[in-house]
């Protein structure tokens, strides 16, 4: 086992906060690799306090923060979306929605999405084309976000290339264990790539059949592992016993994955470094947000710029010049009395007082994020603009997260030709 890969432990942590306050306060002290968030089978739908606070603390260790999306087999098993539908299109939706509530609400710290109850073929070709769309709308909100597949059995190869992370054993340990006999391990039938990871979870596991668990999970290829105690309808409803957690710990020295690591082991795949000090690389002087552009043919608006630190949430502010009526003062340079907030590909309007940081939504644009450029398309009628007395539109670029005077702005005119761009103001 010493020649053997190091391990990692990666951990769903399906509990509240409140409720398992000292298991979050470990996460947060352990630097494990990964991290599944799970705050209502999902997102939820507000940001709550106690969420940000134990999912920042987690992130700002090292880990990973994925945010849990089911796919309820895509309703093919008769499992219903939470509108009560099984229709393919209705689960489409409500994935689609769950994905982009995570970077809305926890866009701060989440740095991708884990899919769960995923749907799998015999050669997996008639589901591949629906999970490569979920990707690619994962990494439109973060083009460097992690992404994890959980079909929790041996996955067809056509989802070599699907996410960065495959879930191929979710069960109990009598079943990881047991060399025939009902949902039994069983390995891929092809070998993945040096940027795939193969993650393994193991519940009910009793102490004394850890270590048997981990050399088992070496042989099988899983670079990732969970291993616990916790069984029922929820094993992942608290961290691993004492128990467990001190088998793992001894067998530390032997490359295993304790939750609190040594701390000379570090993973092995980029796709689960640590980003958190991305930033710090960067010249303290360097301009982060660059070439905005600004573009009106007709009735369509692009809004772009390039990025040089990605982040999971682009933002554009947008002023028409109306006058008396209350607008965001974005702080800018030139200043602009934003009426409408973009956030990746969701549109807002202003409904505060001008000092309030009130928004309410009114629908979605398209947005593109290919390299380091993003750009948004949306109609003007859209935002009440006419063409004549508001075609000197303003707007103005941010990324939150990475330094204030990350943000560009643009104050001249928009252009009814194409091919025609704003200068920076």
């Amino acid at each position: 086992m010493k020649d053997m890969p190091l391990q990692r432990q990666a951990v769903p942590a399906y509990f509240h906060p409140d409720d398992g306050a000292e298991d979050w306060a470990q996460l947060a002290s352990c630097g494990v690799a990964l991290v599944v968030a799970n705050v209502a089978d999902g997102p939820g739908m507000v940001r709550e306090a106690p969420w940000a606070r134990a999912l920042s603390a987690v992130r700002a260790s090292g880990s990973h923060v994925v945010g849990y999306v089911d796919t309820g087999y895509l309703g093919l098993t008769g499992l219903s979306t939470r509108r009560g539908s099984t229709l393919i299109n209705d689960w489409l939706e409500q994935i689609l929605h769950d994905i982009d509530d995570w970077y809305t609400l926890y866009g701060d710290v989440v740095t991708g999405i884990f899919f769960d109850q995923v749907t799998e073929s015999e050669d997996g070709a008639s589901v591949a084309p629906v999970l490569r769309r979920l990707r690619e709308h994962v990494l439109q909100q973060d083009a460097v976000a992690v992404t994890v597949l959980n079909p929790g059995v041996a996955a067809p190869v056509a989802f070599a290339d699907l996410a960065d992370i495959l879930v191929t054993f979710e069960g109990p340990c009598q079943a990881y264990l047991a060399q025939e006999g009902e949902h039994v391990f069983e390995p891929l039938t092809w070998q993945p790539g040096p940027d795939q990871l193969i993650w393994h979870i193991v519940h009910s596991t009793p102490p004394a059949r850890v270590a048997e668990v981990i050399t088992l999970s070496h042989e099988r290829g899983a670079r990732l592992l969970y291993v616990t105690d916790g069984r029922g309808s929820n094993p992942y409803s608290s961290l691993p016993s004492a128990a467990v957690q001190e088998a793992l710990a001894a067998d530390s020295h032997e490359s295993t994955p304790s939750l609190c690591p040594p701390a000379h082991e570090v993973v092995v795949s980029h796709h689960v470094e640590d980003l958190a000090d991305m930033p710090s690389t960067i010249d303290p002087d360097a301009v982060l947000i660059s070439n905005p552009t600004l573009v009106r043919v007709e009735n369509t608006i692009e809004a772009s710029a390039d990025f040089v630190v990605p982040s999971s949430s682009r933002r554009v502010f947008l002023a028409s010049r109306r006058r008396n009526v209350p607008r965001w003062w974005t702080g800018s340079s030139p200043q602009i009395a934003a009426d409408w907030l973009i956030e990746n590909n969701r549109l807002y309007a202003y409904a505060g007082s001008g000092t309030d940081w009130t928004w309410r939504p009114t629908g979605q644009v398209t947005f593109e994020a290919l390299g380091n450029r993003a750009c948004w398309y949306l109609e003007a009628d859209l935002l009440g603009l006419d063409t004549d007395n508001d075609a000197d539109a303003a707007f103005h670029v941010s990324a939150p997260g990475h330094r204030e005077y990350s943000d560009v702005a643009i104050g001249r005119r928009a252009v009814s030709e194409p091919q025609a761009e704003m200068g920076t103001a």
